[in-house]
């Protein structure tokens, strides 16, 4: 952090007659990061995490079972990297930086803990030190109940696996409908996003967790 932080002083005069690339602006801001350590600090000590889910398709469906494909999109700020990102803003919108480089929140599906990723994609790092990182997975879970008139409700539970809430507040935007494509069977006649605190079974503390419900009924 010394080395960026005596760059940033000596870019300073220069900033207008210069333009970083994006090279060079990665070597700089990774310089001496932890990516073990959550992102906070004295005027911001909880990690604001924001995740949504983004409905692809259904793959499989019956009366006790739901499996999706899903994008999972999740934002946060990474405070260490907020002012490093301001400076540089005229040079570029946004950059790219891998995944395995940066924090993440280690927000997880709760019915199967073992899900693994489709695609994990790099983190996009906007102006105010903003992270946006968008991964793929088919999801699934047996947490379904039949509600009546032909529906059944299928529920998802998102959080982190790690923070509690003097951590992490998790929020969500709900779920995204936009690219989903129709299923010729079944159909989803309404989604709900509900956030939940709950009393964690093994630890001291409550853990936030977002429960994304999937109404559905044949066609």
């Amino acid at each position: 952090m010394l080395m960026l932080i005596i760059f940033l002083f000596s870019f300073g005069n220069r900033a207008e007659s210069v333009s970083m690339n994006e090279d060079d602006f990665l070597s700089l801001l990774i310089t001496d990061y932890n990516k073990m350590v959550r992102p906070s600090n004295k005027e911001q000590p909880i990690t604001n995490v924001n995740h949504s889910l983004a409905i692809q398709r259904i793959v499989e469906f019956n009366s006790n079972e739901l499996t999706i494909d899903a994008w999972m999109p999740t934002t946060w700020t990474d405070t260490r990297l907020s002012a490093a990102a301001e400076r540089f803003r005229d040079d570029f919108s946004h950059i790219s930086i891998p995944q395995s480089a940066v924090w993440l929140p280690d927000i997880t599906l709760y019915q199967r803990p073992t899900t693994h990723l489709d695609y994990e994609p790099n983190v996009l790092l906007y102006g105010g030190g903003q992270m946006v990182y968008v991964p793929s997975s088919r999801i699934w879970t047996d947490d379904c109940k039949d509600v009546g008139k032909g529906i059944t409700e299928c529920s998802f539970q998102f959080g982190p696996w790690s923070y509690d809430t003097d951590d992490v507040n998790l929020k969500s935007d709900g779920i995204s409908m936009y690219e989903y494509r129709a299923h010729s069977e079944f159909e989803i006649v309404e989604s709900t996003a509900v956030r939940m605190n709950y009393k964690g079974p093994c630890c001291e503390g409550y853990w936030a967790c977002i429960k994304y419900t999937l109404s559905i009924k044949r066609r």
